[in-house]
């Protein structure tokens, strides 16, 4: 008798734990699943257009491009040319927007350069300054002087230095650039440039042909 009960006490204390297992399993399938679904609906929040966004072409086009990228990044630069083909020929058939990510641990004038484009932005002329600071990498990317270069380039554009000086260095500025920096990281950027098409992560494209054919085939649909 004490042994048949010792054998019910074992089986009876077996399906115990392997109760606690299978709850275990399911609660943590549940909690994954969650949270997976909450980063599903922050990703596709982060890639709609926003007011803060800086947008060329059409902010209300069929084809949305965001572009996350490092003014300091040589690639970035390269890829700049390309989209400027793309810009030309799809016009307001898209819209392309800019979005920050400096590297700063690898670059040193990252953020000071997206501060840059900021800035020149509040006075009108965001995609200006953009295009010279990615036509003149060369010059200001390891300079120590960068923020004089910057003004430089302010002065070239018509824009009021002391306005640019003073706003340069503003809380509002650096907020916005590491909340762009913040978003990218919630959508698996770990590189730069990195594009998304109408919300999908993309495979960069390695020439003006690829991207054509990427953007003709989702007009087409």
């Amino acid at each position: 008798m004490t042994k048949n009960n010792g054998i019910i006490w074992l089986v009876v204390v077996v399906l115990i734990i392997a109760l606690v297992i299978i709850l275990v399993l399911v609660g943590g399938k549940s909690d994954k699943l969650d949270k997976d679904a909450k980063i599903d609906d922050n990703t596709q929040q982060i890639t709609q257009v926003r007011e803060s966004d800086w947008v060329q072409g059409s902010k209300d086009a069929k084809v949305i491009i965001i572009e996350y990228a490092d003014f300091q990044c040589q690639a970035c630069a390269a890829y700049h040319s390309l989209i400027k083909q793309v810009e030309e020929k799809f016009g307001s058939q898209i819209g392309f927007v800019y979005r920050h990510f400096p590297l700063s641990n690898i670059h040193e004038n990252a953020k000071l350069s997206a501060a840059s484009a900021e800035v020149a932005g509040l006075q009108g002329k965001f995609w200006e300054m953009h295009d010279m600071i990615y036509k003149n990498q060369e010059e200001w990317s390891k300079n120590n002087n960068a923020k004089e270069i910057f003004t430089g380039y302010a002065k070239t554009l018509g824009l009021d230095e002391d306005k640019f000086k003073n706003d340069i260095d503003s809380k509002e500025i650096r907020d916005k650039i590491s909340e762009s920096y913040r978003e990218g990281i919630l959508l698996n950027v770990t590189g730069t440039p990195t594009f998304f098409l109408n919300g999908e992560k993309m495979t960069n494209p390695r020439s003006f042909e690829e991207f054509d054919k990427v953007i003709s085939k989702e007009l087409a649909k």
